[in-house]
C-alpha cells in the first residue's frame, strides 16, 4: 500500500479543539476582553479573565501538575503521558500506541480496523474536590454566638455611655478591652485616636515634665514614691475576716470589694469566715492550716466547725479557705485565731478577738442589697433596681414581693426596659397569666431545643437563624456533575455540603409552608 496515499476519512485523525472551546464545555467562561492561548508545545497556558473563571481553570489544570497561577493569569504545567487523551483525544484501543514514531510493530499507515480506530470524543475534564466552604463571619472572624459575652461590660464602656458626645472621646480605660480582637478592634473604632499622630512635645523642668499633646492622646506614667506604711518582715501574710454569707461582696462605683461585718453580729444570721494565706516570698513552702469557727457557734453551708489541712503553697501563691456559721444566741463569743504551720515551727497567725453578738436590731444598711429586698418598701426596690447593676444582685432575694401582681408588672417592665432577663422573676408570669412574659420566659428557656426547628404559636415563636443558631453555608465552586444517584453514591459528593442541605431539607420539613427565600437557598 502507499504510504503516502490519502489516508481515509474513517481512518484520519482530527483535529484536536481549540482550548477556548476545550474550557467552554468544561465550564469556563469567556466574558467580553477575556483570552486563551496554550503555547505550541503544550506546558503554558496563558489566560486573562475574572478571578472566579482563573480559579477554575486552576482547579481544571492541577491533575496536569499545574502550579498556582501568576498575578498576569498565567498557568504552567507538565505534559504528562496521555496529555493529549486528557484534552479530547483516545488512544487505540487496540493494536498499541498512537505514535507514528513509536518502536511498535504496529503500521500506523496501514488501513486500521474500526475496532482501532481513533476517534475525537468530548473533553473528560473533572473538577478535583476543592470547594471551599464559606461562612458569615459577623465582626470580625467570629463564628460563635454573638451575644453580650464576645464584647464584655468594662469600664471603657461605661466612660463611652457616660460621654455627652462634646469633643474627642477619650477613655484611659481602652486596655481594658482585651478579651478577644472583636473586643479590640470595637474600642478602637469607638476611641477618637488619629490613625497617625505627631509626637507630643516633651519639655523636662527640673523635677517636672511637662508633655503638650499636638492632636487627642492617652498618656500613661508611672512614679516612685515614698510608702508611708511598711509591712514588718515576715514569711507569709495572713488574714481572716468575717461577713455576711448571703452577701460575701458588694458593688460600689462598678467595682466588687469586700462586705466585712463591722459592727456587732445578730443571732440566727449566717456568717462567712474568710482566710487568706499568703507566700510574698520565692520559696516554695509546705504548710498546715488550723481554724475553727468562733466557740459556740454552729457550722453550716457542709463546713466542718474545725479545719486542718495541709498544703504545697508555691512561691508567690496564695490559698484562701472559708468557713460557715451562724450564732444560736446573743453573748460573747470567743474567735480562735488562724494558725499557719511548718514542721512543728508557727510561721503566721492572726490576732484572737471576741466577737459580740446582740439582740439589738442591725443599723439599717441602705447599701446593702439583701436588707433592702427584705425590709424596704416596694418603692425603694425599685428604685434600687433602676440604678444598680443588674448583674450583680441577686434577684431571687425579691421572689417573695412578686406574688403582689402590680409589684410583678413593674419589675418585669423594668428589667425589659434593661434588657435584662431573670429565669427567677420571669417565672412568676405563669402565676399572674402575663403573656408577654411568658414569652420571654419561653424564649430563653429549653423549650426552643425541644419543640422543633419552626413554630409559630402565640407564646412562642422559634427561628432557626434566631433561636438555633442556624446560619447559611455557601460552597464555592459547588460543582455536580450529575443530575442522579450513580449507584449507592449520593448525587451531592462535597460531604459537608451533602450534610448541609439535608440539614436544609430537614429545617424546611418544619414549616407550613415555603417562601421565596427558601427557593432561593
Amino acid at each position: 500500500m502507499d504510504p503516502f496515499a490519502e489516508v481515509p476519512t474513517a481512518s484520519r485523525i482530527e483535529a484536536r479543539p481549540p482550548i477556548s472551546e476545550l474550557l467552554k464545555n468544561a465550564g469556563i467562561s469567556f466574558p467580553e476582553g477575556s483570552s486563551v492561548t496554550l503555547s505550541n508545545n503544550g506546558t503554558t497556558l496563558l489566560v486573562t479573565n475574572s478571578p472566579t473563571e482563573l480559579d477554575k481553570i486552576e482547579q481544571l489544570t492541577q491533575p496536569l501538575g499545574s502550579s498556582a497561577p501568576s498575578r498576569a493569569g498565567q498557568q504552567k504545567f507538565n505534559r504528562p503521558a496521555g496529555f493529549a487523551n486528557t484534552w479530547g483525544l483516545t488512544e487505540v484501543e487496540k493494536g498499541g500506541s498512537m505514535d507514528p514514531f513509536s518502536d511498535s510493530d504496529v503500521d500506523p499507515f496501514a488501513d486500521s480496523p474500526s475496532a482501532s480506530r481513533i476517534e475525537a470524543r468530548p473533553p473528560r475534564l473533572t473538577f478535583p474536590d476543592r470547594t471551599r466552604l464559606w461562612r458569615e463571619a459577623n465582626y470580625y472572624h467570629n463564628t460563635e454566638p454573638a451575644d453580650e459575652s464576645l464584647i464584655p461590660l468594662n469600664r471603657f464602656w461605661i466612660d463611652l455611655a457616660a460621654w455627652d458626645g462634646r469633643g474627642a472621646f477619650l477613655s484611659p480605660h481602652f486596655n481594658a478591652c482585651h478579651s478577644s480582637t472583636n473586643d479590640a478592634l470595637m474600642c478602637l473604632a469607638m476611641l477618637d485616636l488619629p490613625f497617625k499622630a505627631g509626637h507630643p512635645e516633651v519639655t523636662v523642668d527640673g523635677s517636672t515634665l511637662r508633655v503638650k499633646a499636638r492632636e487627642p492622646m492617652i498618656l500613661f506614667y508611672k512614679d516612685t514614691r515614698l510608702a508611708e506604711k511598711v509591712a514588718p518582715e515576715s514569711p507569709l501574710l495572713v488574714r481572716q475576716s468575717f461577713s455576711p454569707l448571703a452577701e460575701k461582696f458588694r458593688t460600689v462605683d462598678g467595682r466588687r470589694v469586700e462586705n466585712p461585718v463591722t459592727g456587732d453580729f445578730r443571732p440566727g444570721i449566717p456568717y462567712s469566715a474568710s482566710l487568706v494565706v499568703t507566700n510574698p516570698t520565692g520559696i516554695g513552702r509546705r504548710i498546715d492550716l488550723l481554724a475553727q469557727i468562733p466557740a459556740g457557734a454552729i457550722p453550716l453551708d457542709g463546713k466542718p466547725a474545725t479545719l486542718s489541712s495541709t498544703h504545697e503553697m508555691q512561691p508567690h501563691g496564695v490559698i484562701m479557705e472559708e468557713l460557715a456559721f451562724y450564732f444560736p444566741a446573743a453573748g460573747d463569743f470567743p474567735s480562735y485565731p488562724l494558725h499557719v504551720s511548718e514542721d512543728g515551727t508557727v510561721l503566721a497567725f492572726t490576732e484572737p478577738r471576741i466577737l459580740h453578738v446582740s439582740n439589738d436590731p442591725a443599723p439599717q444598711d441602705s447599701a446593702s442589697w439583701f436588707v433592702l429586698a427584705s425590709e424596704g418598701s416596694n418603692e425603694e426596690v425599685l428604685a434600687r433596681l433602676q440604678t444598680e447593676n443588674l448583674d450583680t444582685i441577686n434577684l431571687r432575694a425579691i421572689r417573695w414581693r412578686l406574688k403582689d401582681r402590680d409589684f410583678f408588672l413593674k419589675v418585669s417592665a423594668l428589667l425589659r426596659e434593661r434588657l435584662h432577663f431573670s429565669k427567677d422573676v420571669a417565672s412568676y408570669a405563669f402565676l399572674h397569666n402575663d403573656p408577654k412574659t411568658i414569652r420571654t420566659y419561653l424564649e430563653n428557656s429549653d423549650a426552643v431545643r425541644q419543640l422543633g426547628q419552626w413554630l409559630d404559636s402565640p407564646l412562642l415563636t422559634i427561628r432557626p437563624r434566631v433561636h438555633l443558631g442556624w446560619e447559611t453555608l455557601e460552597f464555592d465552586p459547588l460543582i455536580n456533575p450529575r443530575a442522579h444517584a450513580f449507584g449507592d453514591h449520593p448525587r451531592m459528593t462535597h460531604p459537608e455540603a451533602r450534610q448541609h442541605y439535608q440539614a436544609f431539607l430537614e429545617q424546611l420539613a418544619w414549616k407550613p409552608a415555603l417562601d421565596s427565600s427558601d427557593q432561593l437557598t
